[in-house]
Order: structure tokens, then C-alpha cells, then sequence
């Protein structure tokens, strides 16, 4: 008896610590954030707004926010003090998708995001609220552009200094982040191809 007795303990204790290593295979990627309305006067302030996390980078519905899903992976609420938030992913999703919804916003949708531990990416968020001022929204956008430029010269420049070690830096990514999005995966190619002819265009 005592033997079937220490047999069993053994199961048991067996089974919970399989359990608990299948916890820390599936433990959860922490992502802080913080989200901010673009106002009429081009300030930007803090703004309590609901924020999903979803498995698929393809719209399937929604009304007012949109869906990605059935079912969203993670789902919280920015703060009304700073728009601060934390985004809990699971460690075995490559990438994800976020969106922004609240009644008077635009909805935001931020695709393909690579689950990796750090901040959101932008930080901070912005969203814009559907009666916005067009010359505040304007020179914001024109500033985006102006970043954007400097971005592609950035990558000309990697790209410059040597494109084996860039092709392989933007292969790993395609194919450890965007494995089961091909689409995405092919723009990010044809990517590498934009910054080699803004590089040394025709």
C-alpha cells in the first residue's frame, strides 16, 4: 500500500511540474504604452480609450471598432491621467494586432507588430478625434513625411553599408515575424527594394 501510495505522490507531483513548465513556455510578453488625442490646438493629451489585442492581421468585422477575430487575445483600457497601458502577449505569438476604439475617435489599427519585450510601437500612440482641426492634422502629417524621409535614408545608408548583412537582417525578419502574414512579408521585401533605388534612383 505504501508503495502504490508513493506511485501516486510521484504522479502527482509529476503532472504539476509539467503544468508549471508549460506556464513558463507560455508566460506572457509585456508591452507598456501610452495613447494620446491629437486636439484641435496640435496639443496632445492623455485619452481613456479601449485597446484589443488580436491574433490575425486581417479585418474580419466590427462596427465602430474594427475586428480581427472572433475574440480579441487581451483587452484593457488606457488611463485618463497619462493614457498609460500595458499590453500582455502571449510569448508564443510572433506578431499581433492593436486596436484603438473610443466613441469620438477614429478607430486606430497598428498590424504586424513583433511581439518582442519592450514599449509599443509608436510611443505614444496618437488618434485623432472625428471633428479634428485640418491644419493641425496637416502639419503633423507633413512632419511624419519629413521623418519618413529621414527613416528611408537611414535604411539607404544600412543598406549601403552592406547589403548582405541588411538582407539577411530583413529576411530574419520576415521570416521569424511575419512567417503566416505573406503578404505583409512581400511588402517588407519590396521595402528593402524602395531604400536601394531611393539610394540611387533613376
Amino acid at each position: 500500500m505504501a508503495g502504490w501510495n508513493f506511485v501516486a505522490l510521484a504522479s502527482v507531483a509529476l503532472i504539476l511540474l509539467l503544468n508549471a513548465g508549460d506556464r513558463a513556455l507560455a508566460r506572457e510578453v509585456q508591452h507598456p504604452g501610452q495613447v494620446v488625442v491629437v486636439d484641435k490646438t496640435d496639443s496632445k493629451q492623455p485619452i481613456k480609450l479601449d485597446i484589443r489585442v488580436w491574433s490575425q492581421s486581417k479585418e474580419t468585422g466590427g462596427a465602430d471598432c474594427p475586428a480581427f477575430g472572433d475574440s480579441p487575445l487581451y483587452a484593457t483600457t488606457s488611463d485618463n491621467k497619462e493614457g498609460r497601458f500595458v499590453l500582455k502577449v502571449d510569448s508564443t505569438r510572433r506578431t499581433y494586432t492593436t486596436t484603438y476604439c473610443a466613441r469620438d475617435i477614429f478607430p486606430r489599427v497598428d498590424t504586424a507588430l513583433v511581439n518582442e519585450p519592450g514599449p509599443i510601437v509608436p510611443m505614444p500612440v496618437e488618434v485623432y478625434p472625428k471633428q479634428y482641426d485640418r491644419a493641425a492634422y496637416k502639419a503633423a502629417l507633413t512632419e511624419k513625411i519629413i521623418r519618413l524621409i529621414g527613416a528611408l535614408n537611414d535604411f539607404a545608408y544600412y543598406q549601403r553599408v552592406s547589403q548582405e548583412d541588411f538582407k539577411k537582417a530583413m529576411d530574419e525578419v520576415r521570416f521569424r515575424s511575419l512567417e503566416s502574414d505573406q503578404s505583409r512579408a512581400r511588402l517588407l521585401e519590396e521595402f528593402g527594394d524602395l531604400a536601394r533605388r531611393w539610394s540611387s534612383p533613376k
